[in-house]
């Protein structure tokens, strides 16, 4: 889940197995939305203006919905070949970021106008053979991304053009969830191995 942002009520926003996002407000005890997709979706961020959701799911999809029209997904993100594990909205807010079950990382385009292709970039290289759900994350400048691998290592790839910059070893076990520091040119990482690590980058 995640909060919303400016001056907005304290939300919170969730994704289930049983097949629903839900954005809660935390001054009360029900949800203020719900979105009902019917299977499960295992990948949900809010957009920095708190009034869209990005959902991944188990169809493959990435998609954006907009509080005022539920209905229907403003923006659906079509590419990946399995289910979708992690979403991540990029600084700016103009670029997301998943990764899937098919080992791959995609960025995309989700600004409102944008050309026919929102496809931006496929990177390759982590690894996810056991189905895990793996997450990913941005850098604070936007100028790398993080994903979790099966093979125990910390990749930080360029948004750029999808390079791999570092691997970073130290786990012991698949290493699920990778967060960059807000300002410094640190990694942080969680692994099934039961640590998690912070490791040092440089900066370029």
């Amino acid at each position: 889940g995640g909060g919303g942002g400016g001056g907005t009520p304290p939300l919170v926003v969730t994704a289930s197995d049983d097949g629903t996002v839900c954005v809660w407000d935390q001054r009360y005890k029900k949800a203020a939305h719900t979105l009902t997709l019917g299977y499960p979706v295992t990948a949900v961020t809010f957009d920095y203006k708190g009034d869209s959701v990005i959902t991944g799911a188990i169809d493959n999809l990435v998609k954006v919905w907009d509080f005022r029209a539920l209905t229907a997904a403003s923006i659906t993100l079509r590419g990946h070949d399995d289910t979708v594990t992690g979403v991540a909205l990029s600084p700016t807010g103009n670029f997301v970021l998943s990764t899937s079950v098919d080992c791959t990382a995609r960025i995309w385009d989700v600004r409102p106008y944008c050309p026919a292709d929102r496809c931006q970039r496929i990177v390759v290289g982590h690894q996810n053979v056991s189905n895990t759900l793996l997450r990913c994350a941005w850098q604070h400048d936007g100028r790398r991304i993080g994903v979790g691998s099966d093979d125990q290592l910390v990749y930080v790839f360029g948004s750029k053009i999808g390079d791999v910059q570092y691997k970073l070893p130290g786990h012991t076990g698949a290493v699920y969830s990778v967060v960059f520091h807000p300002r410094e040119p640190i990694v942080a990482s969680a692994s099934a191995d039961a640590t998690v690590y912070m490791g040092e980058i440089k900066e370029r």
